[in-house]
């Protein structure tokens, strides 16, 4: 595993799950991949990102809720996380898949910008962390299909 995530246990963050692997979880990430989607896209994706990938390539984290501060559309306290996009074109929730990148930009109104360059990686670092802690309360339920 990488320097980034020396200090992390990768084994228990994501779920085994039929869905995950039909849906989520793409094929095994080379350096080539990597380099064409960063192209397909037009930025590099992070290094925080990569890596993670490299463990497994997409699917869904064990504990799906994280906690906010303030209120969202979606709860008081949390935003769900439905799953991780893979990098690949195969899978439908895959970076350039069916559902992916361009899909959240056309059909959702995303900003056709890169998000990725306006989060910090030691901010991400630490918000998979927080993520992948177990903790007896809602905002860390199973994501269990």
């Amino acid at each position: 595993m990488s320097i980034l995530f020396k200090d992390f246990d990768l084994t228990e963050f994501w779920e085994a799950s039929e869905y995950a692997s039909a849906n989520y979880v793409s094929e095994i990430l080379t350096d080539e991949l990597t380099v064409s989607i960063e192209q397909e896209l037009g930025y590099k994706l992070p290094l925080s990102y990569i890596e993670l990938m490299k463990n497994q390539n997409g699917g869904i984290p064990k504990n799906c809720s994280f906690p906010t501060e303030e209120r969202t559309s979606w709860a008081e306290d949390h935003i769900a996380i439905s799953g991780i996009l893979g990098i690949g074109r195969e899978k439908i929730y895959s970076l350039c898949g069916e559902l992916g990148s361009q899909f959240m930009i056309d059909e959702w109104g995303y900003p056709d910008w890169n998000l990725f360059r306006r989060l910090p990686v030691s901010r991400s670092r630490y918000d998979l962390s927080r993520l992948s802690k177990k903790r007896e309360n809602r905002r860390t339920a199973s994501c269990s299909r």
